[in-house]
């Protein structure tokens, strides 16, 4: 964030964003391949074939409990914090139960369809007929392959069943708390409120640890060599590719506009709206495409496709806040610019935007995760809260800088926009003070 404002008023600023969502998909993606394996033969079990499907089928069985108490919780029409963390344990035993359990019966699938491929198809009628010992071995090796995948479909739908409620318990969650939207809760100056936060901060991040290890057992389970190598291939194609691009892109707009006469208020404002939709469409495809690939390749989860979709959100909304401003504003060509402003405020105004949408796509990141972990709601509200009162200090001391804004000393048109600046700088941190997040 810091680089970024820094580099506010320069297109390269939008490279960041796109190389920092990308980069963010390919640690995701490494982090499942390295760890995801070893966790999986940490768990796996060395038994007998029989013994190990008395195992998947108790561990089902308790999956599907989990998952039915779950459901019943939820039907409630109010739901405390309590009921949350329980619903967050219980969907989280079942979907571990039913993730572990395909790990421990992929590998008897495969041996039990490999015996049968040995076997061959079953004689016809006109065929010598098979000893009894073949046919006793056909009829073992089919009964086999046959509960073994019955208990893998089981473990499939319940691990679906599991995803599903756990989007609903999110959805549930995300309604609760629009509805207390105009409710006053603590102040983000509380000490309760922040007591409580503190005190849900070890849960939440066992509840976060275990989303990221459920998404990259996802991913270790469907991915595809070819599936992993080709998005992994995109990903360092779209980093590499980002800062030519952007530096092609900029030389045409300048060329563009410094070339030819005077522009008139037609050209200047044809030519913002191109420069805000080249700025800002660049690392919006490159972080929608790496987006559309996990979707296709089925590399994601329902409780983990919020935090990807507010990941994809915060990176268009930085990208557009700065392809507009640079359109509007065009720094360093104040001939091209919307308004008559100097080139120090044309800084500030810049910086100040860029400020305020980076802390709002991160807390809309943060909000997003926090709903995929059903975490506490304190924690929630101190996120809001928190970007609430950043935003405001942003905001107060971005129209402080530019206190003086004025085209001459007796035209001070920008005096109304400074005043409703301050009016939303106000009413955002009395609000957030307030109790109304």
């Amino acid at each position: 964030t810091g680089c970024f404002v820094r580099r506010s008023t320069k297109p390269g600023a939008l490279g960041l964003a796109a190389r920092g969502a990308l980069a963010f998909f390919l640690i995701l993606l490494l982090a499942a391949a390295a760890v995801e394996p070893a966790h999986a033969q940490g768990n796996a079990p060395v038994l007998g074939a029989g013994e190990a499907r008395a195992k998947a089928t108790r561990a089902l069985d308790g999956a599907e409990e989990n998952l039915k108490q779950a459901t019943a919780i939820l039907a409630r029409p109010d739901l405390s914090e309590g009921d949350f963390a329980r619903l967050r344990e219980l969907t989280g035993a079942a979907q571990r139960d039913a993730e572990q359990t395909l790990d421990a019966l992929r590998p008897q699938l495969d041996a039990a369809r490999s015996r049968l491929d040995q076997l061959g198809p079953k004689p016809d009628d006109k065929a010598p007929p098979e000893s009894a010992e073949a046919v006793a071995t056909r009829a073992e090796t089919t009964k086999s392959f046959n509960d073994v995948d019955a208990a893998v479909k089981r473990a499939r739908l319940l691990s679906v069943g599991a995803d599903q409620a756990a989007a609903a318990i999110a959805e549930r969650r995300r309604q609760i708390f629009a509805r207390a939207l105009l409710e006053r809760a603590d102040s983000i100056a509380s000490p309760r409120l922040w007591a409580a936060a503190i005190a849900d901060a070890p849960r939440a991040a066992r509840s976060l640890a275990m989303l990221a290890t459920d998404w990259a057992s996802a991913v270790a389970a469907r991915a595809k060599g070819w599936e992993v190598a080709a998005l992994l291939a995109y990903m360092l194609a779209a980093l590499l590719a980002a800062r030519p691009l952007r530096r092609v892109a900029r030389r045409a707009l300048d060329r563009r506009r410094r070339g030819g006469a005077e522009p008139d208020d037609l050209h200047k404002h044809l030519f913002a709206a191109w420069s805000a939709i080249v700025i800002a469409s660049m690392p919006i495809v490159a972080v929608a495409g790496g987006l559309a690939l996990l979707d296709v390749f089925d590399l994601t989860t329902p409780r983990f496709a919020p935090v990807l979709k507010a990941l994809g959100e915060a990176t268009a909304r930085v990208s557009i806040t700065a392809g507009l401003v640079w359109g509007m504003l065009a720094p360093n060509q104040p001939a091209w610019r919307l308004f008559d402003l100097t080139e120090p405020v044309v800084d500030r105004i810049i910086g100040m935007a860029m400020r305020i949408a980076v802390a709002l796509s991160a807390m809309k990141i943060v909000e997003a995760t926090l709903d995929a972990t059903a975490a506490p709601l304190a924690m929630t509200v101190v996120a809001r809260g928190v970007t609430a009162l950043a935003v405001a200090i942003m905001l107060g001391r971005g129209l402080s800088a530019v206190a003086s804004m004025r085209v001459s000393p007796d035209d001070d048109r920008y005096a109304l926009l400074r005043a409703i600046g301050w009016a939303a700088a106000l009413a955002i941190a009395a609000a957030a003070l307030a109790g109304y997040v």
